[in-house]
């Protein structure tokens, strides 16, 4: 709902916070506080505060990432789809050539060749011999 309906690009993953600390969420909410709905508000609103800090972590860190990729790039066109699969990675950890090409609008063989050119420069590794099913 927040990236459709607020734009957010990474939603923060409350739910992550509240099962770490269900003795909390249990004991903070009305029923387990006996009615006390402010309570239980204020550690609602502690759990997103801490997801929404773990985000922006979260954000930081895969910019340093994309970083050091582009760092690995050079030499390459910019407008390379080497480069754009770059950016989409951290989306899909784990990417087909089928994958590739449709995200990228390129044929299967220039998905595969792009794939390659990530995996020559470190970036990725490859996850399956089969070059039907090249992913990395």
């Amino acid at each position: 709902m927040l990236v459709r309906r607020c734009g957010v690009a990474v939603p923060p993953p409350v739910s992550v916070i509240i099962a770490r600390d269900a003795g909390g969420y249990l004991s903070a909410s009305p029923v387990g506080a006996k009615g006390d709905v402010a309570g239980w508000v204020a550690w609602v609103a502690d759990a997103v505060t801490r997801s929404a800090e773990q985000v922006g972590d979260l954000i930081a860190s895969a910019e340093e990432l994309r970083r050091r990729w582009d760092a690995r790039l050079s030499g390459v066109r910019s407008d390379a789809a080497a480069r754009r699969l770059v950016e989409l990675v951290p989306l899909h950890l784990v990417v087909t050539a089928p994958m590739v090409a449709a995200l990228l609008c390129v044929s299967e063989p220039t998905a595969r060749a792009t794939i390659e050119a990530l995996v020559a420069r470190g970036k990725s590794a490859r996850a399956g011999d089969d070059s039907t099913r090249q992913g990395v």
